[in-house]
């Protein structure tokens, strides 16, 4: 298997990913849909990254201390992403009950107050 600097080409090609998606949201935060740019681009990378933690990998040839360990279990990756989706949920689900719960609301100035504002600047311009 390839290494470059010990690290292999999956690291690599995250790191080109990241490097994307942050140039895509950079570049699209001025535009019309910078909300859809961000998501998309956010969305896209964290799919691309699960597919790569997800795939299997290539044989290696092993060592000493691994010839000695005779089981492998092959779903602890898919344990470990559950659980840091599990995680990530409830961080987010406690974000959104901060947000939309707890903080208190902000409603708009009634027009009428606007217009006695206006009415009080012409009438100091006077």
């Amino acid at each position: 298997m390839a290494t470059i600097i010990g690290v292999g080409v999956g690291v690599f090609v995250l790191l080109v990913l990241l490097i994307l998606s942050i140039a895509a949201c950079y570049l699209g935060g001025g535009s019309r849909y910078s909300n859809q740019i961000s998501a998309g681009a956010t969305g896209g990378f964290v799919v691309i990254t699960i597919l790569l933690l997800v795939a299997p990998r290539g044989e290696s040839a092993k060592g000493t201390l691994e010839a000695e360990i005779a089981g492998y279990d092959s779903t602890i990756t898919h344990r470990a992403l559950m659980t840091v989706s599990m995680v990530l949920a409830v961080i987010a689900a406690g974000g959104g009950m901060v947000a939309f719960h707890l903080a208190p609301t902000v409603y708009a100035k009634p027009v009428d107050f606007q217009a006695d504002i206006a009415s009080l600047e012409k009438q100091r311009r006077l």
